[in-house]
């Protein structure tokens, strides 16, 4: 019973009814006192209706009807007391319903973040992928530069040697200088073919790389607008869980006072109640978890850009050696065409 909610406060507030003519039901009685629960006014009404008789010093025939009166009175007590129970059925299984539908909706939260990490790790793993290809391209161009270089070397010995065996055979030095000439001449074209080549290859895998970044860049973009929207609306969901948390734990304050028959069922309806919760918070911590992932995997991706743009800073590094390994053929081969016969 709650506290302050006597015998005697029922007993007055129902004499009052009885004064203005009308029946004492629970509900009348609770108006008239202001508080008070259904049960705790049931209880007492009982006491009252069973002590009116002799405390009014009835007759026997009106302590009959007054018999039959609380009779009625208690049926209808009683009807009272199970619709309260059954709006209070009604209502646990509306909050069992909601709290479902709440799961589902993080479930269903869970599983589409699961697949964005799944995409961005794809994405990832084809970045890495073009690093490496453009790392093996990169290799190439470096064993070509050396050969180019092994072969500009080879021209310069020979040069040498027949600029040392001129005074001895001028005509044999001017055969060997044409044919030097016609071999330089067939080296300085392959070499610069295969400059021009390797520029163009270059480009188009620069071109096609930034098309790609530029592609991984936007869809990165969109997911990490997808997951700030996600976040904006769990966190929407849980100022409005926190809502339905504090409403729950009035209702639950509320039923703490019903009948004592029904305290074993409050008890398990509040230990199911907190099961859901604890599976909410579970839930909960698992999209953190894979919010984490997310930002794990978007600096993995940063740190994939940047090892490609090193790399093609390596690649044009190199183009620019080529040239010049080029031009200074070509000045090497013109100096041999001026030596004096």
């Amino acid at each position: 019973m709650r506290p302050g909610v006597t015998l005697e406060d029922v007993t007055g507030a129902a004499d009052q009814i009885l004064e203005r003519g009308e029946r004492p039901t629970i509900e009348g009685v609770r108006a008239a006192l202001g508080t008070g629960s259904p049960a705790t006014i049931n209880a007492h009404l009982k006491v009252y209706f069973r002590t009116l008789p002799e405390r009014l010093h009835l007759p026997a025939p009106i302590a009959t009807a007054a018999a039959q009166l609380y009779k009625s009175i208690k049926e209808v007590a009683q009807a009272e007391l199970d619709q309260h129970e059954t709006d209070r059925q009604a209502a646990l299984q509306a909050e069992r319903a909601q709290l479902a539908s709440e799961r589902a909706a993080l479930d269903a939260d869970r599983t589409r973040l699961q697949s964005q990490i799944t995409t961005l790790e794809a994405e990832f793993a084809g970045a890495r992928e073009q690093l490496a290809t453009s790392q093996r391209q990169t290799a190439m161009l470096q064993s070509q530069l050396a050969e180019a270089q092994r072969v500009a070397t080879a021209a310069e010995a020979r040069a040498q040697s027949a600029s040392e065996e001129r005074d001895r055979a001028a005509r044999k030095h001017q055969e060997e200088v044409e044919q030097a000439r016609a071999r330089a001449d067939g080296n300085e074209r392959h070499l610069l073919a295969q400059i021009e080549e390797q520029r163009a290859q270059t480009k188009r895998l620069a071109a096609e790389r930034d098309k790609d970044q530029a592609a991984a860049s936007k869809r990165i973009a969109d997911l990490e607008a997808a997951v700030a929207q996600l976040s904006t609306d769990l966190a929407e969901q849980r100022k409005e869980l926190i809502k339905q948390n504090a409403e729950l734990a009035r209702e639950q304050r509320a039923r703490a006072t019903a009948e004592a028959t029904l305290v074993s069922t409050t008890e398990a309806n509040t230990r199911e109640l907190a099961a859901l919760l604890q599976q909410r918070d579970s839930l909960l911590s698992d999209r953190d978890r894979d919010r984490q992932r997310t930002d794990q995997l978007s600096q993995e991706r940063d740190r994939a850009l940047h090892e490609a743009a090193l790399s093609r800073g390596k690649a044009e590094a190199l183009e620019a050696q080529l040239r010049q390994q080029a031009e200074s053929g070509k000045r090497g081969k013109k100096g041999q065409l001026e030596l004096p016969t």
